[in-house]
C-alpha cells in the first residue's frame, strides 16, 4: 500500500465513523495532556492521566483566579513530549500550557457541546475576564470549524 492509498483509506474510515457535517480541528501540540484545577480555596495544581500532580510549574501562576478546571497540553516551545521531564527538572520556566477545553466554571460544563465550551473558553482568555492575566506561558489553542468537504485536506 502506498502513502496516498493509506491516507485515502484513513479519510474513508473517518467518514464511516463520524456522520457530522461540521468538525472542529486544532493543531497538534506535542506535549503532556493535563487537567488544570483552581479550587475554591485558590489552590492551583495540574495532573496527568497517571495522576502525577504538578504544583510548582510557573504557568500555573497564570490560571484564571476563579474556580476553574481546564484541559490542555504542557509543552516545551519547539520541543517534544520527551523534553518535558528534563525541562521540569532544570528549566520549568520554559514550560507552557496550551489550553483546548474547559470542564468547570461556575458549574460542570462537560455536558455542554464542545462548541459551547470553546466559546466559554474563548471568553475567559480573549476578554481577560475572571482574573486571567495575558501571558505567553498559557494560551488558548486556536480552533477552526470546517465542513465535511474540507476533512480530506487534514489527512494529507
Amino acid at each position: 500500500m502506498n502513502y496516498f492509498t493509506s491516507l485515502t483509506s484513513d479519510a474513508e474510515s473517518f467518514f464511516r465513523k463520524y456522520k457530522s457535517e461540521v468538525f472542529i480541528v486544532q493543531p497538534k501540540i506535542d506535549g503532556e495532556d493535563l487537567i488544570v484545577v483552581r479550587t475554591k480555596s485558590g489552590e492551583v495544581y495540574a495532573f496527568n492521566r497517571y495522576n502525577t500532580v504538578y504544583r510548582d510549574v510557573p504557568f500555573l501562576n497564570y490560571v484564571p483566579s476563579t474556580p476553574i478546571v481546564l484541559r490542555g497540553e504542557m509543552h516545551v516551545h519547539n520541543g517534544s513530549v520527551y523534553d518535558i521531564k528534563k525541562t521540569l527538572r532544570f528549566n520549568p520556566e520554559h514550560l507552557y500550557l496550551a489550553v483546548h477545553d474547559i470542564l468547570y466554571l461556575d458549574g460542570e460544563l462537560t455536558r455542554e457541546p464542545y462548541s459551547r465550551r470553546l466559546e466559554i473558553l474563548s471568553n475567559v482568555f480573549n476578554r481577560q475576564t475572571l482574573g486571567y492575566q495575558m501571558s505567553s506561558k498559557i494560551r488558548l489553542i486556536e480552533s477552526k470549524v470546517i465542513s465535511r468537504n474540507e476533512i480530506p485536506v487534514y489527512f494529507n
